[in-house]
């Protein structure tokens, strides 16, 4: 008699915590389906906007090569006119042996002209050279930049390395824990089974043994649940870092390219004034012998440094496709994350279900005991989350 007694004593006490328990468990259930549910639908929109602008960068980068391949062949059919240009000077140069008289009297206004023309020639050059300085800048600057970016991502290597090892240690000062709450849980089970053998035997139900280990493991799959949430959370703020220096390089490279081309149409402008000239000096003052000459050396120069600008343009493309390639490669590796946390997030609420509807199974058998167990369980494991 006593010891019927003290077994309805302790199923009182089960009655009175039985709805408590169970609304504050479905309500966690519930709230960590919604949270995963809501960083799927944001990195689904992260994933589309990201194909987007991979979209209108390869568009804007297909045109702007094909540009620099129509200014090269431009450049080329120039510099053969170039050679024609001086062949044919050479034959001049042949025929004002027979002129030197003529002229003679025509070398004092040649003087004055060729003096202004001379002027506005270096007045020209100057332009020019200061145009390549201002390319020569804005290449150090790319490779200024572009060796800032690698700084940054080797910098956030090894916070995720450091981030990695601390959590590491973390997760195992936690799997101790884990271990000794176990232990002691076992030893108060023990204590339970043997000072309560024969309620055992006589009340409870022949699947409660059974029931009692899905419940442990239930238990286990709901706190891993809760280690990958948060282990996800925290890949989506490195992956939503990442994708804020993307847009900032893709910006910056796009303003780069506009600049470049507005450098290399004033290129060709002056490029071609220069060519206009030299057909007005050769025209005008042909039958001279010492302005030929001249003429020759200036177009040289100009041939020069015409090859300078076409080597210049050369390194600003190798420069912006190493670019491309380093940014390819950093979308490679965000759409591989993105990858990887669906795979967690359909595995995290896959195990919310299971625990979900084991829950609804324990509570519609009305095992009293079952409830008060999964109870005693989480009151022990409170300072676990």
């Amino acid at each position: 008699m006593a010891k019927a007694k003290k077994k309805k004593k302790v199923r009182l006490a089960i009655k009175a915590k039985k709805p408590s328990a169970k609304k504050a468990f479905e309500e966690k259930v519930a709230k960590l389906k919604e949270e995963l549910e809501n960083v799927s639908e944001d990195l689904e929109e992260e994933e589309s906007v990201l194909e987007g602008l991979k979209q209108q960068h390869k568009e804007e980068l297909t045109s702007k090569e094909a540009c620099a391949e129509y200014l090269k062949r431009v450049l080329h059919g120039t510099n053969e006119n170039l050679v024609v240009a001086q062949e044919r000077l050479q034959w001049l140069w042949d025929l004002t042996e027979l002129a030197v008289e003529r002229g003679e009297h025509l070398t004092r206004n040649l003087e004055r002209n060729c003096e202004v023309k001379r002027s506005i020639f270096l007045q020209q050059q100057s332009e020019f050279e200061e145009k390549l300085s201002r390319l020569e800048d804005l290449r150090q600057k790319r490779s200024t930049q572009l060796n800032r970016l690698k700084q940054v991502e080797g910098n956030l290597e090894t916070k995720i390395s450091t981030d990695l090892t601390e959590n590491r240690k973390d997760n195992k000062a936690h799997v101790r824990q884990l271990l000794q709450k176990r232990e002691h849980f076992e030893r108060i089970v023990d204590s339970y089974c043997s000072d309560s053998r024969e309620v055992f035997e006589r009340s409870l139900p022949v699947y409660a043994k059974y029931q009692l280990e899905e419940n442990i493991r239930l238990r286990m799959e709901c706190h891993e649940a809760s280690e990958n949430l948060l282990t996800l959370q925290n890949q989506g703020r490195d992956l939503k870092q990442i994708h804020k220096t993307l847009t900032i390089e893709m910006e910056t490279q796009q303003s780069t390219k506009a600049n470049l081309k507005v450098l290399e149409d004033q290129l060709k402008d002056i490029y071609q004034c220069l060519l206009e000239e030299a057909a007005h000096l050769q025209k005008k003052y042909g039958g001279l012998q010492g302005d030929v000459r001249v003429i020759q050396s200036k177009i040289r120069s100009i041939g020069k440094k015409i090859a300078r600008t076409e080597d210049k343009i050369v390194n600003v493309k190798r420069i912006l496709s190493d670019q491309d390639h380093y940014q390819k490669s950093l979308e490679k590796h965000l759409k591989e994350k993105q990858n990887e946390n669906g795979l967690m997030s359909s595995k995290i609420l896959r195990a919310g279900q299971m625990v979900k509807a084991k829950v609804r199974e324990v509570k519609n058998v009305n095992s009293a005991f079952d409830w008060e167990f999964l109870e005693q369980m989480r009151m022990l494991l409170e300072d676990d989350y």
